[in-house]
C-alpha cells in the first residue's frame, strides 16, 4: 500500500526453503522496479507451513494418427453454358494420403461430368479413416457456369435521309432481334421508335435486350439517323444585265435580289456583293448573292449573274487600202453611234503608228476631231494618210479612241495595214545630183545596183526604170520585216 509520503507491504510471500522465498525473490525486486526504498510497515498475515519433503504431480501422454489428408484438389473451374440448364463439367477426382498405406477412398457431393447449372457451385470431396483424428477430412473447389452468349442480331446500319418539313422526316427501320442459348423468346426495346418523325440533324438510337440469367444481363446496340437539310437554294436569279453608261462612273443598275427556298418556316436571308440600285463602272462586274441556314447542308448556297455597262458612244472603222502602195492614200473611216438617250459631243482621237521588226510601235501621224451625236444616229469621220517614196515598209497601226461631254471613254480600236512601196524612178535619168537629193549613196553603176532607202535593200535598173526584188530580200541593218501574225495580231480587215 503506498501514499504521498508513506509505504507498505501486506505479506512477503512463502518460503520455499531456507534460502529461497518469494520476499526476495518476488516481492524485493517488486519494489525497486516500483521505485520505493524503503518501507514504513510490513503486515504479515500467517506463518509458513513446513515444506513437504516429497510432492507429485501427472501429466497424459497421447499418441494419434492425424496425417489423413486430400491432395491434388481440383482448382476452380468456368464454363461457358451449353444450354439453358448449364453445362456439364468434367474434373479430375482428388486423392487421399495417410501415413499406414490404405488411402481411404474420396467422394465428392458432385460427379465428375455432371450437369452443373449456371452460376457458381461449390464442390466438396472428402475421405475417411476412422484411426485418424480427425477421421474425416474434407476440401472444396467451386463451378462456375456462365451464360455469356446473349446478343442482338440485325442492328440497322446508319440511316441518313433528306428532312421533309421543318420537323425532320419520318424514318422506318428494322429492329434488331434478341439471341441467347436457352431459346426464350425476348423482347428488344429500343430508345427512339420506327416510324418516329426524327429532327433535322444525327439521332442515336440505342437497342437493348435482356435476360437475368446471362453474364452481362443486358446487352445494347446503337445506329445513328441523320436527317439533312438540303432543300436551301436560290430561285429567280436575275439574268445577265447590260445597261448604257451615264457618266464616267458607269450606271446605276437596278435588279431585283433573288429568293430563297427553305423547308424552315423562318427563311435565311439574301444578301448580294452589290446592291440593286448601285453605281456600276463600265465593264462587266459580278453580282454573287449568298443565303445561309446552319441547319442545311450545305449551309451557304450561292448564285451569280453579270451586269455589263457599256459605253454610250460605240465605234467601228474601217482602213482601206490594207496593202498600200507610195503615192497612195490610206483612208480611215469613223463610225461613231450614240446608242444612249441624250445627245453627246464626242472627240475622236486618231492615230497611226509604226510597227517596227521587234514590235515596238512609233507614232507617225495623229489627229482629232469633234462631232455631235444625237440618240439612235451615227456620225462619221474621215482621216487619211498619204503614203510616200520615203515612208518605210512595213506593217501600220491605226488606232481610234472617243470620248463624249460626260468624260466616258469608248475602249480604243486599231486595226493595222501594210506597206508595199514601188521604187520606181520618176527621173528621165539619173545623175548624181539626183541621187543625192533622194539621200542615196551614189552606185558605181546604175544597172542592178543596191541602194538603202533604211528599211529594206533594193536594186532598180535606170535604163528599164523597173524594180526587181532579190532572191536574197533582208531589210537594212540585217534584221527582218515585222511580222503580225508572230504578235497573235490578226489578218488586215476592212471594218474594226
Amino acid at each position: 500500500m503506498r501514499t504521498a509520503s508513506h509505504a507498505l507491504a501486506y505479506d512477503a510471500g512463502p518460503a520455499w526453503s531456507a534460502d529461497i522465498d518469494g520476499g526476495n525473490r518476488i516481492v524485493v525486486p517488486f519494489l525497486r522496479g516500483e521505485g520505493v526504498a524503503r518501507l514504513d510497515g510490513v503486515v504479515i498475515s500467517h506463518a509458513d507451513e513446513p515444506a513437504p519433503s516429497n510432492v507429485t504431480a501427472t501429466f497424459r501422454v497421447s499418441v494419434g494418427d492425424g496425417d489423413l489428408s486430400l491432395v491434388n484438389m481440383p482448382a476452380d473451374v468456368t464454363v461457358q453454358a451449353t444450354g439453358p440448364s448449364g453445362a456439364a463439367v468434367g474434373f479430375v477426382m482428388p486423392s487421399s494420403t495417410d501415413e499406414d498405406g490404405s488411402s481411404p477412398s474420396v467422394t465428392c457431393d458432385h460427379l465428375s461430368g455432371s450437369l452443373f447449372p449456371l452460376g457458381t457451385t461449390t464442390v466438396t470431396c472428402t475421405a475417411t479413416d476412422p484411426d485418424d483424428t480427425p477421421s474425416t477430412v474434407s476440401a472444396t473447389f467451386k463451378v462456375t457456369v456462365i451464360d455469356t452468349d446473349l446478343g442482338l442480331e440485325g442492328v440497322s446500319q446508319d440511316i441518313t435521309v433528306s428532312a421533309t418539313g421543318p420537323s425532320g422526316a419520318i424514318v422506318t427501320y428494322v429492329a434488331p432481334t434478341g439471341v441467347d442459348e436457352d431459346g426464350e423468346d425476348l423482347v428488344v426495346t429500343c430508345d427512339h421508335a420506327s416510324g418516329a418523325t426524327y429532327p433535322i440533324g444525327t439521332t442515336t438510337v440505342t437497342c437493348s435486350v435482356s435476360d437475368e440469367d446471362d453474364t452481362p444481363s443486358t446487352r445494347r446496340a446503337s445506329f445513328n439517323i441523320t436527317v439533312n437539310d438540303t432543300d436551301l437554294a436560290l430561285t429567280n436569279v436575275p439574268a445577265d444585265i447590260t445597261a448604257v453608261a451615264t457618266g464616267a462612273s458607269g450606271a446605276a443598275v437596278s435588279f431585283t435580289p433573288p429568293t430563297v427556298i427553305d423547308e424552315d418556316a423562318d427563311k435565311p436571308a439574301v444578301t448580294c456583293n452589290r446592291d440593286s440600285g448601285s453605281m456600276f463602272a463600265v465593264g462587266t462586274t459580278t453580282v454573287t448573292c449568298s443565303a445561309s441556314d446552319p441547319d442545311d447542308s450545305p449551309s451557304t448556297v450561292t448564285a451569280s449573274f453579270h451586269v455589263t455597262v457599256i459605253p454610250d458612244v460605240r465605234l467601228a472603222i474601217t482602213v482601206s487600202p490594207v496593202t498600200a502602195t507610195a503615192h497612195s492614200t490610206v483612208t480611215t473611216t469613223v463610225a461613231a453611234t450614240n446608242i444612249g438617250n441624250a445627245t453627246e459631243k464626242v472627240t475622236i482621237t486618231y492615230s497611226v503608228a509604226y510597227v517596227d521588226a521587234s514590235g515596238a510601235m512609233s507614232i507617225v501621224t495623229s489627229d482629232k476631231a469633234q462631232v455631235t451625236v444625237s440618240p439612235g444616229q451615227t456620225a462619221n469621220r474621215t482621216f487619211s494618210f498619204a503614203v510616200k517614196n520615203t515612208t518605210a515598209k512595213g506593217a501600220y497601226v491605226v488606232t481610234v479612241t472617243a470620248s463624249d461631254v460626260t468624260a466616258c471613254r469608248t475602249p480604243s480600236l486599231f486595226t493595222y495595214w501594210k506597206l508595199r512601196r514601188h521604187l520606181t524612178p520618176r527621173y528621165p535619168r539619173l545623175d548624181r545630183q539626183t541621187v543625192k537629193s533622194v539621200g542615196l549613196a551614189r552606185p558605181r553603176q546604175y544597172r542592178s545596183k543596191p541602194v538603202s532607202l533604211g528599211v529594206a535593200v533594193w536594186t532598180w535598173s535606170a535604163a528599164r526604170q523597173t524594180r526587181a526584188r532579190p532572191a536574197t530580200h533582208r531589210p537594212a541593218g540585217g534584221g527582218r520585216e515585222f511580222d503580225p501574225s508572230a504578235m497573235g495580231w490578226p489578218a488586215p480587215v476592212s471594218a474594226a
